[in-house]
């Protein structure tokens, strides 16, 4: 019975996903309903959500990802973005090098959608290496997806540590063979049977210190975060600041970008998850789920692989499999092992999601088949799984 109660919530959640509810809204929509077939008054589930609500890592996981958000819109709109792509186009003489990086470049940005920014970039570089429309697809949308696994800037990674309690520096080390392998994966499968068509820019030093100049608010919020472990939300903040002086941005003009990154749906996503992770813990049905599982001796295992692949599958979106599935797992996870194995199993199923955004811009943008575009993502994504079920072993 608890079981059916779980299943409904999370139909209820994805239904209302589907119809393009926002998802924080959605994932409290779901929590009001695991709380009343949980047996939880309303009261009960009001002061559940008001203490989540407030809770010390809900505030912080928010304050995270708003300034991400305006961390984003402050590199778009000064045009960071675009100087870092112009001058990556003047110093790398290898087409291949250049039609992986571009979208890899991108994919350092957490924005939705953002395979459309470099799909231009991508078609204008292979103009003269006559590709087809679906290896330029799945070039495009392959290299701009490993950093998921690893970037800090990235929600699904940021509320995966939050948690399950593991530090955010170990979770990234831990994936790292997760991104490395999907990179060697689109190498091996994307780049390898192209021809070297070497570009005739002259690079100048210019040209790098354009670049470095551009990417310095990146490379110092990684270094603080990695490095120095400085905690997220004090490295954004620093990040943020030499985006004004590199790009000459005034007080009016910041404070006009600055509202335009700020996201109300991140705040209600955030507390969304947060709601519904409290419920499920003051609530009895993780404890009768997990014995109901022994009892039936259902593996562990299975649901750790499943659950998260499903709900990436369906939502396309590496946060929704993070906040619905793992508050309901986290009595599964033994150790770091299975919090990998479960990161890596969801995101193998945001990457075959027929809804994530990123696909069906990059689809639609090259004029590509479809099921020539899964049939070149099956296996690298297979390999990822792979190599997510050898770190849980090893773990």
């Amino acid at each position: 019975m608890e079981v059916l109660k779980i299943i409904i919530v999370f139909l209820i959640i994805i239904s209302l996903m589907r119809f393009k509810w926002p998802i924080g809204c959605a994932i409290l929509i779901g929590s009001l309903f695991l709380g009343l077939f949980s047996g939880l008054s309303f009261v009960h589930i009001s002061k559940i959500a008001i203490l989540s609500t407030i809770d010390k890592v809900t505030l912080e996981l928010a304050t995270a990802l708003l300034l991400i958000g305006i961390f984003s819109k402050l590199l778009e709109e000064s045009g960071s973005l675009e100087e870092i792509v112009t001058s990556l186009r003047g110093l790398i003489q290898d087409s291949r090098i250049i039609l992986a990086g571009l979208p890899a470049l991108i994919g350092l940005m957490p924005m939705i959608g953002g395979a459309v920014f470099s799909a231009p970039l991508v078609e204008e570089v292979s103009k003269p290496l006559e590709l087809s429309s679906e290896k330029k697809a799945f070039i495009n949308y392959l290299f701009r997806h490993p950093f998921e696994y690893i970037w800090p800037l990235y929600p699904g990674i940021i509320l995966a540590a939050k948690l399950t309690n593991i530090e955010l520096q170990r979770l990234i080390i831990l994936q790292v063979p997760l991104a490395l392998g999907l990179l060697l994966m689109g190498t091996i499968l994307g780049l390898t049977d192209i021809r070297i068509e070497k570009s005739h820019q002259k690079t100048s030093f210019l040209v790098l210190r354009r670049l470095i100049l551009n990417l310095f608010p990146f490379l110092l919020v990684f270094a603080l975060t990695l490095g120095l472990r400085i905690p997220l939300v004090i490295s954004l903040c620093l990040g943020i600041v030499p985006i004004f002086f590199i790009n000459r941005i005034d007080l009016k003009e910041g404070m006009r970008v600055i509202l335009k990154g700020f996201s109300y749906e991140v705040v209600v996503l955030v507390i969304g998850i947060m709601v519904f992770k409290g419920i499920l813990e003051r609530s009895s049905a993780i404890l009768n789920i997990t014995s109901l599982l022994s009892q039936y001796r259902v593996p562990s295992l299975l649901m750790i692989i499943v659950c998260p692949f499903l709900v990436g599958l369906v939502s396309g979106v590496s946060v929704s499999y993070v906040g619905t599935c793992f508050p309901m797992l986290i009595p599964l996870f033994k150790g770091e092992g299975e919090v990998v194995l479960a990161f890596a199993s969801g995101y193998a199923g945001v990457l075959l999601s027929p809804v994530h955004v990123c696909l069906v811009l990059t689809e639609e943008y090259f004029k590509a088949d479809m099921k020539k575009i899964y049939s070149r993502l099956l296996l690298p994504v297979f390999v990822t799984l792979l190599i997510g079920f050898v770190i849980f072993l090893v773990l």
